[in-house]
C-alpha cells in the first residue's frame, strides 16, 4: 500500500551492572540508550490531498533523536 511507511529498526542497547558492597549490601547501575544511531526516520505523514495548495506527503512525525537514561539502586 502506497500510503504506509515501512517498518525501520530502531538501536536500543541497555547496560546494567552491580557492585557488592559490604555485607549484604549491593550497588546496581543502569544505562539504557535509544535510538543509538540518532536516526531521524519518518514516522507518519499527511496521506490525504486537499487541493489547492494542499500539505499532501508533508511529514508530520520523525523519530526522537539519541536518549540517554541512567539510574542506580542500593539495596542493604
Amino acid at each position: 500500500h502506497p500510503g504506509l511507511l515501512p517498518l525501520l529498526p530502531q538501536l536500543y542497547l541497555p547496560l546494567s551492572w552491580s557492585f557488592r558492597l559490604c555485607g549484604s549490601r549491593r550497588l546496581r547501575g543502569d544505562v539504557d540508550i535509544s535510538n543509538l544511531s540518532n536516526a531521524s526516520n519518518v514516522l507518519n505523514m499527511n496521506i490525504a490531498y486537499s487541493p489547492p495548495g494542499g500539505s499532501w506527503q508533508d511529514v508530520t512525525q520523525i523519530l526522537g533523536g539519541l536518549l540517554v537514561r541512567l539510574g542506580a539502586q542500593f539495596q542493604f
